[in-house]
């Protein structure tokens, strides 16, 4: 209860597995389909802070090592605001795109010094909606 978790899920056959979340007594929810494996560059093409939105970039690292990790959020206007943290080994971490560029609307790219997962969670409206989505492994 009250805990952020991730998941790493094995299996010696083909899987489909998602990440779904429900909230307001399970009257409002998303899902995610996972991916299949890590990598060390994601990028997410929106995000939105303002009337009421809140948008998280979540980032799972399932490896034995720490992670040194940069979040990008790329603004319409050409600015970048970047963010570095550390991941620490078989975990998830959080960030809330809010605290970094409130009333604004952004993509984001994170960038990693090994293997990770990247998804993207915007909640609206009071949280009576919600959105998520895995993000786009880079090139």
């Amino acid at each position: 209860p009250a805990s952020e978790v991730s998941v790493k899920v094995r299996s010696e056959h083909p899987v489909l597995v998602e990440r779904a979340m429900y909230w307001n007594d399970r009257s409002d929810g998303h899902a995610c389909i996972g991916t299949p494996t890590p990598d060390t560059t994601w990028y997410l093409p929106e995000g939105y802070t303002d009337q009421g939105f809140e948008t998280w970039v979540l980032i799972q690292n399932p490896g034995d090592d720490a992670r040194n990790v940069e979040v990008t959020f790329m603004q319409a206007d050409g600015t970048n605001t970047t963010r570095s943290y550390r991941v620490p080994p078989r975990s998830r971490f959080t960030v809330s795109m809010d605290e970094s560029l409130p009333a604004t609307e952004a993509s984001t790219r994170v960038v990693a010094d090994g293997p990770v997962i990247v998804e993207r969670a915007v909640y609206f409206n009071n949280r009576s909606g919600g959105t998520d989505s895995i993000g786009v492994r880079g090139f």
